[in-house]
């Protein structure tokens, strides 16, 4: 459905739902019953119709912001947003995210690089919020020091969104670099948690890091990589799992783990059939 047209029904439905609740008295009960009502209760039509232009500029604000992602014209969303962000200085949250992601479309891992520096220096916060998308740039380049540089830096901040994932990503580079040593202890802890997909991807890794790292810590890992594999065939499906995997490579962090994902899925199912 088109962007105008859900601001359009937006509107008229919530104005038409107020205007029947609040004017019912006048309906179903007496003139003078419903000018008291009405005369106790104005503060709250006011106060709804505030609320109704704030959302109502909000989407005004935003109309050119939400017109480019419907049109899905990602070469002028990113024209657009880096004006917003480099030239007015426009930075939260949301325009970061949405830029780093037209940016990730076009390909242009140096913009990347040049917004992350931009937080850095001016809205660190931000930047340590949004560490995952900078941190998948990184890999993305094949540069597995700089991604275990940046990574190691927000692994285990509470400030950073999808932290499991940042902590996968940084095991992903230390197993690249071949310490085992530094991936060992992300992983473990990883491969206990809920998201089934972050679970298996986890346990694979352990497995590979199994026949990789010597001595006891080569135990450690294939006792949990069993483990996971384990309770996995035990409680989901391939189908229910491919199911989660798709929805996996649809986020950022699909963009560098479709072929992870594949290989999960072979350690954990084998060549059988999906639907078993």
């Amino acid at each position: 459905m088109k962007f105008k047209t859900i601001f359009l029904i937006f509107n008229v439905v919530v104005l038409v739902s107020f205007l029947f609740v609040f004017f019912a008295p006048m309906l179903v009960l007496d003139a003078a019953y419903a000018a008291t009502f009405l005369a106790r209760n104005w503060f709250l039509a006011l106060s709804f119709l505030a609320i109704l232009g704030a959302l109502n500029a909000f989407f005004i604000r935003n109309w050119k912001l939400f017109s480019l992602l419907e049109s899905e014209d990602w070469p002028a969303l990113a024209a657009y947003l880096s004006e917003e962000i480099n030239d007015k200085g426009r930075i939260s949250n949301r325009t970061v995210k949405v830029y780093v992601n037209s940016l990730l479309l076009l390909s242009d891992l140096e913009g990347i690089e040049k917004l992350e520096a931009l937080l850095a220096s001016k809205r660190p916060k931000i930047l340590s919020r949004n560490a995952l998308l900078f941190g998948v740039t990184k890999l993305l380049k094949g540069d597995y020091l700089a991604a275990r540089g940046f990574l190691s830096g927000y692994a285990g901040n509470k400030g950073c969104e999808d932290r499991d994932w940042l902590s996968f990503d940084l095991a992903f580079a230390e197993l690249v670099l071949k310490d085992w040593s530094a991936a060992l202890p992300l992983l473990e802890p990883l491969s206990e948690k809920r998201d089934v997909i972050l679970r298996s991807l986890a346990g694979f890794y352990l497995d590979v890091l199994s026949g990789r790292s010597p001595g006891p810590e080569a135990d450690r890992a294939k006792a949990a990589a069993e483990k996971v594999k384990a309770g996995i065939l035990k409680r989901c499906k391939r189908k229910a799992w491919e199911a989660r995997a798709a929805e996996a490579r649809e986020d950022i962090k699909g963009v560098v783990l479709t072929k992870m994902i594949e290989d999960a899925a072979l350690w954990i199912y084998g060549t059988a059939d999906a639907n078993h």
